[in-house]
């Protein structure tokens, strides 16, 4: 494992709730993402700031043809390049069972780890090497420096101030696999949907809808990771009402459609 960077210890007490989410579902933080896998060609995700060994998707279709060994041991690289992360505060790369590269570098706001940026696939196709690797890893420590700008922004913002905005945002949460109405959210909150809207705006800084799209669109990326879903299905379990809706939001917020994100993590 290769890192870079100066070493930060950091306390994760008082971040706000779900930053990640709020970065996702943030219109300028979305666009960074989309423009730096559309410009690298690679598979860009934020990352939660102390990975769980499951919690980051299944293995890509090039580690599932090699059986449950190597599929373990891929599982197993990519958690402690995700830990380490998390643990020391720097950036850090590895190179997968299958020979490409995959990045992780920190974001950091107000002295606090937030999230981790992960960029993964180069593939010796692409050109891969250590050269190439290093000036990934540059580029990604740019867009960390921008994302932790907008993420302290945020932090302004704490979730924690309203307790009908953190159920609403645990509920998204629990059934992000089920298609999930502003209105049923609502509901189960015990306000109305414009008070919800409202009340969302004013605390989180972003629009209620935005950030159910992002969630939608995260577990969307994950089914599209597994073989044996169709698009039109995962566009339908994650609460698009048509293949055309799921189309343009996928874009939106990955800056890819989701066919070409099946054709870089297949």
């Amino acid at each position: 494992m290769k890192t870079g960077g100066p070493s930060r210890c950091v306390s994760e007490r008082g971040l706000p709730l779900d930053l990640r989410t709020r970065l996702l579902a943030e219109p300028g933080a979305a666009g960074i993402l989309r423009a730096l896998a559309s410009s690298t060609g690679l598979t860009v995700a934020l990352e939660e700031v102390s990975p769980a060994f499951d919690g980051h998707g299944p293995p890509c279709r090039r580690m599932r043809r090699l059986g449950h060994r190597r599929i373990q041991e891929c599982v197993d690289r990519r958690a402690g390049l995700l830990g380490h992360v998390a643990g020391t505060g720097t950036s850090a790369s590895i190179r997968c069972p299958v020979g490409t590269y995959c990045l992780a570098v920190p974001v950091y706001a107000q002295g606090f780890h937030v999230v981790t940026i992960r960029a993964g696939g180069f593939t010796r196709k692409m050109g891969a090497s250590k050269a190439r690797a290093d000036a990934i890893r540059e580029l990604l420590l740019l867009v960390s420096d921008e994302l932790g700008r907008r993420a302290a922004a945020m932090i302004a913002h704490p979730l924690s101030g309203n307790a009908a905005v953190r159920r609403a945002m645990d509920h998204i949460h629990a059934h992000s696999n089920e298609p999930v109405r502003i209105q049923d959210i609502a509901a189960e909150v015990g306000v109305s949907r414009q008070h919800l809207v409202k009340i969302w705006k004013q605390h989180v800084g972003l629009t209620l809808h935005s950030c159910l799209r992002a969630v939608r669109i995260d577990h969307a990326k994950a089914l599209l990771e597994t073989d044996g879903h169709k698009i039109i299905e995962v566009a339908m379990a994650c609460g698009f009402g048509s293949l055309s809706q799921f189309n343009r939001a996928f874009l939106r917020v990955t800056g890819v459609s989701p066919s070409r994100w099946i054709s870089r993590v297949r």
